[in-house]
């Protein structure tokens, strides 16, 4: 008896209109050592190589409750977590499947991609991947990449890791500007104020350098199976 075969879903690109966006990749969720059945899915084009990311439900439940505490708070900083929220419930919608559509070739697969070395122009590869949460809130993902010509190390993370680490840098130099400005004691004013100055100056540096990575590192788009 044979078994049917599983139709390949193949979805609109809202970057090249094409429909050429294929399931690239999926990570299932694990707390300790058991699974949550809990799946995050990453599709990309295979004709402009542009990447979507599907979370779980529960992603986009932690984002409106997040959102909805730092509105009520601090009425700006919840808005970024609202809109996340809202995005991740028009998936369908930002890319839509496209019923009969032949399946493409498979031109960009799954998992982050290569890039060139800056320094001496050889392919380096992701060589580990960190997916920081908070409280199951993902805070965004750091990839870890090492030269295989010049064994170069340097590290990238994603769009959401930069604008977490951003409010992490605005913070901390709030944090500081708040004990240079309100504290009377000496030691808290002048101590407390250059410890968060300098802690908010080496967060920002590194978000910085993490940003830079990713245009001086240039990535190899067409990287065929």
């Amino acid at each position: 008896m044979s078994v049917p075969a599983v139709p390949v879903e193949v979805r609109q690109c809202r970057s090249c209109q094409q429909p050429a966006v294929l399931l690239v990749m999926e990570w299932q969720h694990t707390t300790g050592s058991f699974a949550t059945g809990e799946v995050t899915r990453e599709y990309r084009c295979q004709q402009c190589g542009q990447w979507t990311v599907r979370r779980p439900k529960s992603t986009a439940i932690a984002y409106w409750i997040v959102g909805g505490i730092f509105t009520v708070t601090t009425c700006v900083f919840g808005l970024p977590w609202l809109f996340l929220a809202w995005r991740e419930g028009q998936f369908d919608k930002r890319l839509p499947l496209v019923p009969g559509a032949p399946v493409p070739q498979m031109r960009f697969p799954g998992g982050p991609p290569k890039r060139t070395c800056a320094k001496c122009g050889g392919i380096a590869r992701a060589v580990n991947i960190t997916r920081h949460t908070h409280r199951g809130v993902p805070t965004g993902t750091e990839f870890e990449y090492q030269c295989g010509q010049c064994n170069l190390k340097f590290t990238t993370e994603n769009v959401l890791g930069s604008i977490t680490s951003g409010f992490g840098f605005f913070a901390l130099l709030g944090v500081s500007m708040a004990f240079f400005a309100g504290a009377t004691h000496p030691g808290w004013k002048w101590g407390g104020s250059i410890v968060s100055g300098l802690l908010a100056g080496f967060l920002g540096w590194q978000t910085l350098e993490r940003i830079l990575n990713r245009s001086k590192h240039r990535a190899i788009e067409h990287n065929p199976m």
